[in-house]
């Protein structure tokens, strides 16, 4: 069931959280307004695909919405917000930028975080997608609530210091982690090992901490402080000295661990 205080939407940007959001939004009946792209093309093609008018001016905006959500990149919301009319109700979607980047420019405003890893070529599951959400009034933190439950059943209010840990959590958790998977596939390679070998390691990584803690769960030399297994591996890293240097911080974090 939609919210009845937002039903009219518009969305400025094209990239990958304006592209999902504008897609689960219409599957779900809201009236998408407009989408605003800098890019014509970008923007007329997801404009098309969710039946709203694209727009590549900002001047060119619709006042008659409920909400207008800003979904471009981190550096850009400011820029975006100083040419919006100050009477609208304005989010972005930012983990890492505080809402307070929006309050000399709006009377109403507001922070809509989807916290997934977004591609183009996946669509995610919306489902279990954490939606969090703030607003400078209870009465818009409200209506934002309803909007993201419509979206998904796991919504959470958090104010700008809980989701910016949030963020840099997420970055741990993610971002760096998927760096590692990297450097291990890098590995494998220069012996022609394939990379399917590490999948179900990772894969029952990530299903235990489904269940556990991280630190319960902690295995391999760095924790059992197997000293000859750990020197053999910087060994085997003198060739990518970065790599090396990786290794060594993780093993000694590792080890100092409680």
């Amino acid at each position: 069931m939609l919210p009845k205080d937002i039903q009219r939407i518009s969305i400025l940007g094209t990239g990958k959280i304006a592209t999902h959001l504008a897609k689960i939004l219409k599957k779900l009946d809201f009236d998408l307004i407009q989408i605003f792209g800098r890019n014509q093309k970008n923007a007329r093609a997801l404009a098309k695909s969710v039946e709203a008018e694209a727009i590549s001016s900002l001047q060119a905006i619709h006042l008659d919405v409920d909400i207008i959500i800003i979904a471009v990149a981190d550096n850009a919301i400011e820029t975006v917000a100083r040419q919006l009319p100050k009477d609208c109700f304005v989010v972005h979607t930012s983990g890492a930028t505080p809402s307070a980047v929006l309050s000399p420019h709006f009377q109403d405003y507001g922070v809509l975080y989807p916290l997934q890893s977004f591609s183009l070529e996946k669509t995610p599951n919306w489902s279990n997608t954490p939606i969090i959400v703030d607003a400078n009034t209870n009465d818009k933190k409200g209506q934002l609530m309803r909007l993201a439950q419509a979206i998904s059943p796991l919504v959470y209010a958090l104010d700008d210091a809980q989701r910016a840990q949030l963020h840099v959590a997420a970055v741990f958790a993610n971002n760096f982690a998927n760096y590692c998977f990297h450097v291990a596939h890098s590995l494998l390679a220069e012996q022609a090992i394939p990379f399917d070998l590490l999948k179900p390691i990772i894969l029952e990584t990530a299903l235990k901490v489904q269940q556990y803690s991280p630190a319960e769960m902690q295995t391999g030399p760095a924790i059992r402080k197997d000293e000859n297994t750990i020197e053999r591996h910087l060994q085997l890293l003198e060739h990518q000295l970065e790599w090396k240097k990786i290794y060594e911080l993780m093993t000694l974090q590792i080890q100092q661990m409680k």
